[in-house]
């Protein structure tokens, strides 16, 4: 399975659309995700595994109350095999400031097994 997948599926029982980089939908709670890759282990001259830097973005309207969906989403990530996952209030908490709503993220890790031809 690969990463996207995996996230999708570990998020998507929340109910929320849950996609990569960005929603285009009309939902007003979604989750968008970003990641990226470092390699962390070589033997033989060769890449063998990767740490991937996972960034899950929470968007839910001013006032809506995100505190029980914050928690699912570490736990669904954390049951996935991510690490605990650390939160972030990346919005302002002013309506007026960001119309838009709420802007929570969530980071965490997972590492990856890397094949290389060769």
């Amino acid at each position: 399975m690969s990463l996207n997948e995996t996230i999708i599926t570990a998020l998507s029982p929340l109910g929320y659309p849950v996609r990569p980089d960005r929603y285009k939908g009309d939902e007003p709670v979604y989750l968008t995700f970003n990641y990226n890759r470092q390699c962390r282990l070589f033997a033989n001259d060769m890449p063998q595994f990767d740490i991937c830097f996972v960034q899950v973005h929470l968007f839910a309207p001013c006032g809506w109350d995100s505190e029980a969906v914050r928690l699912e989403i570490k736990q669904k990530l954390f049951a996935a095999g991510f690490t605990w996952p650390e939160e972030t209030d990346a919005g302002s908490g002013d309506e007026t400031l960001d119309p838009e709503g709420q802007h929570i993220v969530f980071e965490c890790e997972i590492g990856e097994g890397v094949e290389v031809d060769g």
